[in-house]
C-alpha cells in the first residue's frame, strides 16, 4: 500500500476501471518498466475488473511493478497523490474528472486522454500532457518522458498546484 509507495523511487498513480482501458495501462507499465526498474504503478479503484487486472499484471511480470489498494477513502487517496510523481487518467470517456483536480492540488503533472472535459483542465505540455485514447505506446513515452525528467515534472505540478489553488474550491 501506501507503505511501498514511499519506498519507491518513482510513482505514478492510475486510475483504471469503468471507462478507463486497463489493458493500455497495463501494456505501458510494462514497457516502462522494462527501461526503469525502480518505477511502482499504484492502480486506484479497479471495481470488478480488479481480479482480471491483478493476472495480466502477473503475466506481463509486473509483479514488482504494481500495487493494488482498491478502493480508498477521500483521505487515503490524497495520501497515495502526495507520494507520488504523477497522475495517469486514461479514459476513453469522462464527464468532469474531479479527481484531476484532486491530483492538481497535490502538484501533480497529469497524463491523461482528451475526453470529457479533461482538456479544459490539462494544457498540453504546460500543466500535463494529453494521449491518444487507446494508445498504450505513447502513454508509455510520456511516462517515461516525465519520470525521467524531475524538472519537467515539478514545472508542471507547480503549474497545477497553482491553478487548483486559483480556480478551483478543493
Amino acid at each position: 500500500g501506501l507503505d511501498r509507495a514511499a519506498e519507491a523511487g518513482v510513482k505514478a498513480i492510475i486510475q483504471p476501471g469503468g471507462s478507463k482501458r486497463d489493458d493500455e495501462v497495463i501494456e505501458a507499465a510494462r514497457q516502462v518498466t522494462k527501461g526503469n526498474r525502480n518505477s511502482l504503478f499504484v492502480l486506484i479503484g479497479g471495481g470488478s475488473e480488479k481480479r482480471r487486472m491483478i493476472e495480466a499484471c502477473r503475466a506481463a511480470g509486473l509483479t514488482e511493478h504494481v500495487c493494488f489498494p482498491g478502493f480508498l477513502r477521500k483521505d487515503e487517496i490524497v495520501s497515495f497523490l502526495h507520494a507520488a510523481d504523477l497522475f495517469i487518467l486514461p479514459s476513453y470517456s469522462e464527464g468532469f474528472p474531479y479527481v484531476i483536480l484532486e491530483a492538481m492540488s497535490a502538484g501533480l503533472p497529469v497524463i491523461a486522454t482528451p475526453v470529457g472535459a479533461v482538456p479544459e483542465l490539462i494544457e498540453e505540455g504546460r500543466n500535463g500532457c494529453l494521449v491518444r485514447v487507446g494508445d498504450a505506446e505513447q502513454l508509455a513515452d510520456v511516462i517515461e518522458r516525465l519520470l525521467q525528467n524531475r524538472k519537467l515534472r515539478h514545472r508542471m505540478g507547480a503549474c497545477n498546484r497553482q491553478m487548483a489553488l486559483e480556480q478551483f474550491d478543493i
